[in-house]
């Protein structure tokens, strides 16, 4: 069994939720709340259409369990238990998107968050981020595809779909002087297009050749350069609407309070969640280190449940239902899982 050092597996997986009848509910939940609470899942766009639920299943010392078979999960939509159309074991490897934020906001010079001695903290920032993205990319499932784009009031598509990790090393590269050199200027100079981005991103994984996707965030938070032409429900729609995990990871909390970015957290928690991802908020780099090994743990070790829903429900799709998974221990000994999915 793997597990999560302390501090990070309390950064990465929240608040989590014992079901001590080995019912679970979705993030954040308490104890003594989990058997009343359930999932909420978006349905497919066709009455016959499969969901893919992400599940991580961990014993009280949040070690993960990676053995489990396909028996041994039940899906109940609302209270009916649904056939398993599909199931993967740990493991199955996943088309990862990453989206770099190069806004104005994201690499303004910020000597007073203390973070790097000198005049300025942009390159060792931007360094500090990169860093962190190889360590999800390399740890994260075997045989994983990738595409990586940066984004300010644009986007750019620094590779396609590459396995090759000096394509995805070069392209990083690129990303000090890209900041540098396409910044917008005048009353547009801080903007960027973070919900713009992501949707378009949406569109590429949705074309993908596997069936896990994945979708990584590399920002500010800064909700005053997260919306040109999307807004926040029609992403929020999409991401419902999709199988895709979000992990969006706003970097360096500012040491005070700004309600631009205050907003920025709420509203990138809810997509996050919405997806049955996680929101993430390092205030440091050695922070953003262990939230990164802990992502590629988490990915590493998810296993994929399918089933198809009883209805769709809603004119676009995207009603939400209520699910609920019920896993069986692997022994009488393991008579309490932490068994963490979707929550929208």
């Amino acid at each position: 069994m793997n597990s999560l050092p302390k501090n990070q597996a309390s950064r990465l997986l929240g608040p989590l939720c014992v079901s001590l009848v080995l019912f679970s509910s979705a993030f954040g939940v308490d104890a003594q709340q989990a058997n009343d609470r359930t999932s909420n899942v978006a349905p497919p766009s066709s009455a016959t259409g499969e969901r893919l639920l992400a599940v991580s299943v961990t014993d009280e010392k949040r070690h993960y369990i990676t053995d489990l078979t396909k028996e041994q999960f039940t899906v109940f939509d609302g209270k009916t238990p649904r056939e398993i159309t599909s199931f993967s074991p740990v493991g199955e490897p996943a088309s990862i998107g990453v989206l770099f934020d190069i806004s104005g906001s994201m690499i303004a010079v910020r000597t007073d968050l203390g973070l790097h001695p000198g005049p300025t903290t942009t390159t060792a920032r931007l360094d500090d981020i990169r860093h962190a993205l190889m360590r999800i990319l390399r740890g994260s499932p075997a045989s994983s595809e990738f595409f990586i784009w940066a984004f300010n009031s644009k986007t750019y598509k620094l590779t396609d779909w590459t396995r090759d990790a000096k394509t995805l090393t070069d392209a990083l590269s690129q990303i000090n002087d890209l900041a540098s050199s396409t910044q917008p200027t005048g009353k547009n100079k801080a903007n960027g297009a973070l919900y713009d981005a992501c949707a378009e991103a949406l569109d590429k994984l949705a074309g993908s050749s596997l069936r896990k996707r994945v979708l990584l965030i590399l920002t500010d938070g800064d909700s005053d350069t997260f919306s040109h032409q999307v807004t926040f429900k029609e992403l929020k729609r999409r991401l419902l609407s999709s199988d895709t995990l979000l992990y969006p990871i706003s970097l360096f909390d500012w040491p005070f309070y700004d309600k631009e970015l205050e907003r920025g957290k709420e509203e990138l928690d809810e997509l996050a969640t919405a997806s049955g991802g996680h929101a993430l908020f390092p205030a440091t780099p050695a922070e953003m280190n262990e939230i990164a090994d802990g992502i590629a743990l988490d990915l590493r070790y998810q296993y994929t449940v399918g089933f198809s829903p009883a209805d769709v429900g809603g004119a676009d799709g995207t009603k939400l239902r209520k699910v609920k998974i019920k896993v069986t221990p692997p022994s009488k000994e393991m008579k309490n899982l932490i068994v963490l999915y979707r929550e929208s």
